[in-house]
């Protein structure tokens, strides 16, 4: 197995990290170098690299493959055809181990991994393989279309499908609750045309999440399938509500009767309005769970947490002074008695 860590660097993982793993790094380091939200020199091109690593990580095969190949199977037109026949030439040149020194025959190497005349600089004198070589061997040769005759059992790489990037902005609910719309996405063709797109969000997605579409990115013509959507999502704010996880938070302004007396309250929610009780004597800052009324995610949903925002009276009004005098005696001790005894 090759020493392939580039991409496991770029996401801050080690080579034995876990899917999930994988996907979180991946996450938080979206977030942190999107475009949209970090401005400073380098930040999109980092943004780029993170992708890139994502897009091979997070695919079983193409980990696979770089893991046993490094860059070598980063190339395009590397595949599991390209890399059984470089595991058969390596074998081809192990049996030749502790025996008298083979000489070069280019039918063999041909054999085993093709025809491409730009691939046999990378054969040494001795008869030896420099990947090196061979890797800038694959890179010149990617979209090309193999040439010969039938009988010639070499083909040369040929364009891949290739995965499309792009961003999509939605609206916290629409993000919360789940949404179809219409996006004008990139086609990833050379002259960056677009084309409208119908695309599910499916509920509980969170700001930077990324969305993949299989089968919707930019079709090869030398293969029936297509490359993947990769949809980078922004969410925007929301003047009433907040995210964490599943869970929903909000500030519920009251008024101080509201909070000495108790009171209830109807209060927004992602389907509407519901009723909550504030407890009487409540204290300035207390968070009320009004449970099931966060975000769905499947069978999950999280719960809407409001904190008590205790609004003082803005009117200045000498009878409204001489009731909050009164109101010290209802204190069983100074309200900074226990905040300062140890100071």
């Amino acid at each position: 197995m090759t020493t392939a860590r580039k991409l496991y660097q770029q996401l801050g993982v080690q080579p034995t990290a876990t899917d999930a793993e994988i996907r979180s790094a991946y996450k938080k380091l979206a977030r942190k170098f999107h475009p949209d939200r970090n401005q400073k020199n380098g930040a999109e091109q980092r943004f780029k690299d993170i992708g890139n690593a994502y897009q091979v990580l997070s695919d079983p095969t193409k980990r696979k493959l770089y893991d046993e190949f490094g860059e070598l199977a980063l190339q395009a037109g590397f595949d599991e055809e390209q890399a059984q026949r470089v595991r058969q030439h390596r074998a081809y040149q192990r049996q030749g181990v502790g025996r008298r020194a083979r000489s070069y025959n280019p039918t063999h190497f041909e054999t085993y991994v093709g025809s491409n005349p730009s691939w046999r600089g990378a054969v040494g004198r001795s008869g030896g393989v420099n990947l090196e070589d061979l890797l800038r061997g694959f890179a010149g040769a990617a979209g090309a279309q193999a040439h010969g005759s039938s009988n010639d059992r070499s083909r040369m790489p040929t364009t891949k499908p290739t995965d499309v990037y792009a961003n999509v902005t939605l609206a916290f609910v629409d993000a919360a609750k789940g949404a179809e719309m219409m996006l004008e996405v990139p086609t990833g063709d050379a002259d960056n045309g677009v084309r409208r797109q119908r695309v599910r969000i499916p509920a509980g997605t969170a700001d930077g999440t990324v969305l993949r579409l299989r089968g919707q990115g930019r079709r090869s013509p030398h293969h029936d399938k297509a490359g993947d959507l990769l949809l980078t999502v922004k969410v925007l704010p929301h003047k009433v509500f907040s995210r964490d996880g599943l869970d929903l938070h909000m500030s519920l302004p009251v008024d101080l009767l509201e909070t000495y007396e108790g009171t209830t309250l109807s209060v927004p929610t992602l389907d509407g309005t519901v009723t909550l009780r504030v407890p009487p004597r409540s204290q300035p800052g207390t968070k009320l769970r009004l449970r099931g009324q966060g975000v769905r995610r499947g069978a999950n949903r999280g719960d809407l947490i409001v904190e008590l925002d205790v609004r003082m009276p803005d009117k200045q009004d000498p009878a409204i002074v001489e009731a909050l005098r009164r109101t010290r005696s209802g204190y069983r001790k100074s309200p900074r008695a226990d905040d300062f005894a140890r100071i």
